[in-house]
């Protein structure tokens, strides 16, 4: 890492997490449920072919608790059949994602590589992280 941090020149591969978790379209949302506790995570790509087509968080299972057989009746599919999914490239600026999850209210990005393929994601939780590296760094 530079000794002197500047946002503006920083890409955010070096705050994406890295994505070994991600489930596809017929996942039910109590599996869903479970990779959350499991892995400590809070977003989830769904993917089909590596390739990005929805995220679903633990807020947006929330409406689905109501129902008391929400856990097999429903499907990583019912949270993503209206969403396309938010992403970048790995090499993508920190500042530009940054400013467009802040201005379209999204909580997470896709990272994608030059193919395409899911490579992580990053949350508001990483811009955060990456702010206070840059604010101690100066």
């Amino acid at each position: 890492m530079q000794s002197e941090l500047n946002l503006k020149e920083l890409t955010i591969d070096e705050f994406t997490s890295p994505c070994p978790v991600t489930v596809d379209q017929l996942t039910s949302l109590g599996e869903v449920l479970e990779i959350f506790k499991e892995n400590g995570i809070r977003h989830v790509p769904v993917v089909s072919d590596n390739r990005a087509v929805g995220v679903i968080s633990e807020r947006d299972l929330a409406p689905f608790r109501n129902f008391p057989d929400f856990a097999t009746r429903f499907s990583a599919y019912d949270i993503i059949k209206f969403q396309t999914p938010y992403t970048v490239r790995e090499n993508s600026f920190i500042e530009e994602v940054a400013f467009d999850m802040s201005d379209k209210k999204i909580g997470s990005a896709v990272v994608e590589d030059s193919k395409g393929r899911v490579t992580g994601i990053i949350t508001t939780t990483d811009m955060l992280n990456a702010l206070v590296e840059v604010m101690r760094a100066q």
